[in-house]
């Protein structure tokens, strides 16, 4: 479901902003895992699935994500990728060496109708989060084509 309104010239809006929802470790995971975010923050059309953890984009057009992911161990690195449908876009990655290092990115991507969006935490790795909304999943529609 995509919301249109006065406000945007009847132009679809969709945006969403997530956080982990945890309250501790996930991780070491011992394969590619899809981050699921389960704490809405917004998620305005709905495009955001905390099910899967996949963004489906409800329109055509220009979209922008961002990725926030804390690292809270001298042991495991935190590396993620992000993927549109099944390909890396981008890669972040960190290995702490004191407490509390974020891996981050963000791309400006054109997505089709029904495109899949969405993260994976590598093998090997883990994310930390305490309730404070340090570990996120963001992204917004630009303008629809």
């Amino acid at each position: 479901m995509t919301l249109t309104g006065p406000f945007n010239g009847g132009r679809p809006k969709v945006a969403f902003s997530f956080a982990s929802g945890l309250h501790g470790y996930f991780g070491p995971v011992k394969s590619d895992t899809t981050l699921v975010f389960r704490k809405q923050i917004t998620n305005v059309g709905n495009a955001y699935n905390v099910i899967t953890g996949v963004f489906t984009a409800p329109v055509k057009g220009v979209y922008y994500f961002r990725f926030n992911l804390l690292g809270n161990s001298h042991k495991y690195w935190t590396r993620v990728r992000l993927f549109k449908n099944h390909e890396k876009v981008i890669e972040s990655s960190t290995h702490p060496t004191r407490s509390h290092q974020h891996a981050v990115g963000g791309v400006i991507l054109e997505l089709k109708k029904g495109d899949h969006v969405y993260l994976k935490l590598l093998t090997g790795c883990e994310i930390y989060d305490d309730g404070n909304n340090h570990s996120t999943f963001s992204g917004f529609l630009i303008t629809s084509i």
